[in-house]
């Protein structure tokens, strides 16, 4: 038997999904924890992890551990330093959220150019004031990070009527786009933009990418949306521009420090959607990844290892 743990923040239907379909694999001995100080009990023993994230102290406490399968694209909650030195296997879920990522981009932007927070404020108030709205065709949309979700994002943003242009290490062709340029066209590229949107990996390279220059560089009417990381974002300066009025808003699914805590400035910024890091998240967001799993454990319990979906190099 092969000792697995299912580590998953506290969701009663996510967690007797997964354990219901994980309990029918040959061969699994399962335990099942909803954070890292419960884990760290049973951690000791167990060989693989099915997990959104994987701390440094629990890594090291896991000194059987072979294989992680993370349940998310993004691996920056997982210390990949201390897996690659133990030459631990990672897996992602990379390519199975570019739909409900890219139908929750549509989404904010529509909430944004058509000021959805002062419809519900007016509606509060019992006020019936119309206003003239934003159209998303004809609007200029930059996406900051071409990967799968961009992929599945532009085409969406093109049937609207959107121009579409893509941020990106390298530079190629990709459906849906107008144009793709590299990173250092970055601040001349959001200059054209009426939306900005972020979905970037979390890696030094892209830590505060969204600064004060950038934000000064975008238009009084453009506006901001994150579905990536909050490392991406300089908080002080976003929070800034927002307060003055320098860009027209921002929805944010991702940002610094998650949970937000009651008293944090952003509950209080003007002109901001706020939203809980939800926008993969849908009722059979962990059923998609079943395929996946049952694929990836065949593999593993055979010793296949090269042929394993999805492996994250380092």
């Amino acid at each position: 038997m092969i000792r697995a743990m299912v580590l998953l923040p506290p969701d009663e239907a996510m967690t007797r999904d997964l354990v219901g379909e994980l309990s029918g694999f040959d061969g699994i001995e399962l335990t099942t924890a909803h954070d890292a100080g419960a884990a760290l009990r049973d951690i000791p023993d167990v060989e693989v992890l099915f997990a959104f994230f994987a701390e440094r102290r629990l890594l090291e406490a896991a000194r059987s551990l072979r294989w992680i399968q993370a349940l998310i694209s993004g691996t920056d909650r997982i210390e990949l330093d201390e897996v690659a030195a133990r030459r631990i296997v990672l897996t992602n879920a990379r390519g199975f959220h570019g739909t409900p990522v890219s139908e929750a981009v549509i989404a904010m932007m529509l909430a944004l150019g058509r000021d959805f927070a002062r419809v519900l404020r007016n509606q509060a108030a019992r006020e019936w004031r119309p206003w003239n709205v934003r159209l998303l065709a004809g609007s200029t949309v930059v996406i900051v990070g071409v990967g799968s979700i961009a992929e599945a994002l532009g085409p969406k943003c093109k049937a609207l009527g959107m121009r579409v242009e893509g941020i990106s290490r390298t530079v190629r062709d990709v459906t849906g786009f107008d144009r793709v340029r590299r990173r250092e066209n970055l601040r001349e590229t959001v200059a054209e933009a009426d939306f900005i949107v972020l979905l970037a990996p979390a890696d030094d390279s892209t830590r505060g990418i969204i600064g004060r220059e950038i934000i000064a560089a975008m238009k009084p009417t453009s506006f901001l949306i994150n579905v990536a990381r909050g490392s991406l974002v300089d908080d002080d300066a976003l929070i800034d521009a927002l307060c003055r009025g320098r860009i027209a808003g921002a929805a944010l699914d991702a940002v610094t420090d998650e949970p937000l805590g009651p008293d944090h400035r952003y509950w209080h910024v003007p002109r901001l959607i706020l939203t809980p890091h939800m926008a993969g998240r849908h009722e059979g967001s962990i059923r998609e990844l079943f395929p996946l799993l049952r694929t990836n454990w065949c593999h593993y319990r055979a010793g296949e290892l090269q042929q394993m979906a999805n492996r994250v190099s380092r």
